[in-house]
């Protein structure tokens, strides 16, 4: 027996009561087939998916490339600005005792820098190797 509503409303008679049955059931079937007609049409073909796999490795791989780009860049110029102060240090512009707190700031900089790109492009080769493991259109 269905109701209307909190159950306040309902069906009294033999008529009503299986005239609601017949409604729902057909509304249950109607909803299912609905359902099943959405997920036909939202389902990718073999070649949407395989299109979509590929995608998604060249813009993972796009992004991989952009980001160790900027870690090796910022790298670079820590390298350069160290090379400056050494050659400052030689000429005589920057002092001795001053040289030595420069140094030991820089290069511990340079090794934490260095550290974490490592560490970057390990992760990202990580996740683009599992991508690659899980996609199911690689041969």
């Amino acid at each position: 027996m269905t109701t209307v509503g909190f159950g306040d409303l309902s069906a009294k008679s033999y008529f009503g009561q299986n005239s609601m049955l017949v409604a729902t059931a057909f509304g249950v079937i109607f909803e299912g087939m609905f359902l099943i007609a959405w997920a036909r049409h939202c389902a990718m073909t073999a070649g949407q998916s395989e299109a979509y796999v590929l995608y998604n490795r060249c813009t993972t791989k796009r992004k991989m490339q952009d980001v160790i780009a900027e870690k090796f860049t910022a790298l670079r110029r820590m390298q350069l600005i160290h090379r400056d102060k050494e050659a400052k240090i030689k000429s005589g512009q920057i002092k001795r005792e001053e040289a030595h707190l420069f140094r030991a700031a820089e290069l511990r900089a340079l090794q934490k820098h260095s550290t974490e790109l490592m560490q970057t492009y390990k992760i990202k080769c990580m996740r683009y190797n599992e991508m690659l493991g899980n996609d199911a259109y690689r041969k």
